[in-house]
């Protein structure tokens, strides 16, 4: 049978900015109950938890979402990846490294664009 993929999650650790990430795979919008951040170890829970799920949830990407989602986050990898044309060419250059290594994250050879 059809398998639903796994969403790319990562939030702004509230104490370094690192990754935090759901400590199990996560297939749909707000799926989660831990986040671990990759950085230092920080545990996740209750009104964080819940606040990042908000931010997740959004239809509309906003302040809220652009201070909960870091940028390994599958959001903001496709926000970036289809307006990168639309960029200068300098902020362009300094969006490339974040997507390489976004993608990076999930594949090792990497984007077929990048």
């Amino acid at each position: 049978g059809f398998e639903t993929p796994e969403l790319c999650c990562a939030f702004r650790c509230p104490e370094c900015e690192g990754p935090c990430c759901p400590s199990t795979p996560c297939t749909e919008l707000g799926g989660f109950c831990e986040l671990l951040c990759e950085e230092c170890g920080l545990r996740c829970s209750g009104e964080q938890l819940e606040a990042f799920k908000k931010a997740e949830t959004l239809e509309e990407f906003g302040e809220e979402s652009a201070a909960a989602l870091h940028p390994y986050h599958f959001k903001i990898f496709h926000m970036y990846l289809k307006h990168l044309d639309q960029v200068p060419a300098a902020t362009a250059l300094q969006i490339f490294p974040q997507l390489f290594e976004a993608f990076g994250r999930l594949r090792e050879e990497g984007h077929p664009f990048l």
